[in-house]
Protein backbone atom coordinates (compact mmCIF):
# COMPACT_ATOMS: atom_id res chain seq x y z
CA UNK A 1 0.00 0.00 0.00
CA UNK A 2 0.87 3.83 -0.19
CA UNK A 3 1.04 3.99 3.77
CA UNK A 4 3.89 1.60 4.23
CA UNK A 5 5.96 3.06 1.29
CA UNK A 6 5.72 6.40 2.54
CA UNK A 7 6.48 4.96 6.37
CA UNK A 8 9.73 3.08 4.66
CA UNK A 9 10.45 6.71 2.91
CA UNK A 10 10.34 8.33 6.16
CA UNK A 11 12.00 5.68 7.51
CA UNK A 12 15.21 6.50 5.16
CA UNK A 13 14.94 9.98 5.02
CA UNK A 14 14.79 9.94 9.46
CA UNK A 15 18.38 7.46 9.46
CA UNK A 16 19.54 10.33 6.69
CA UNK A 17 18.77 12.85 8.75
CA UNK A 18 20.77 11.06 11.81
CA UNK A 19 23.90 10.30 9.76
CA UNK A 20 23.63 13.94 8.95
CA UNK A 21 23.48 14.87 12.20
CA UNK A 22 26.02 12.65 13.67
CA UNK A 23 28.44 14.19 11.11
CA UNK A 24 27.83 18.13 12.15
CA UNK A 25 26.80 17.28 15.95
CA UNK A 26 30.49 18.82 16.77
CA UNK A 27 29.88 21.90 14.96
CA UNK A 28 26.40 22.10 15.93
CA UNK A 29 27.29 21.68 19.48
CA UNK A 30 30.00 24.63 19.03
CA UNK A 31 27.48 26.84 16.52
CA UNK A 32 25.08 26.65 19.14
CA UNK A 33 26.99 27.87 21.92
CA UNK A 34 28.05 30.88 20.06
CA UNK A 35 24.69 31.72 18.66
CA UNK A 36 22.97 31.59 21.95
CA UNK A 37 24.50 34.99 22.92
CA UNK A 38 24.57 36.76 19.70
CA UNK A 39 20.76 36.05 19.81
CA UNK A 40 20.70 37.57 23.37
CA UNK A 41 22.26 40.43 22.19
CA UNK A 42 20.10 40.47 18.60
CA UNK A 43 17.46 40.83 21.05
CA UNK A 44 17.97 42.94 23.32
CA UNK A 45 19.00 45.31 21.07
CA UNK A 46 16.03 44.86 18.92
CA UNK A 47 13.86 45.36 22.28
CA UNK A 48 15.44 48.73 22.92
CA UNK A 49 14.44 49.99 19.85
CA UNK A 50 10.86 48.97 20.12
Amino acid sequence: TTSQIFKSDNLKIFIMNNKIQKKYNRNAIVYDLIEFPVEKVLYSKWKKKE
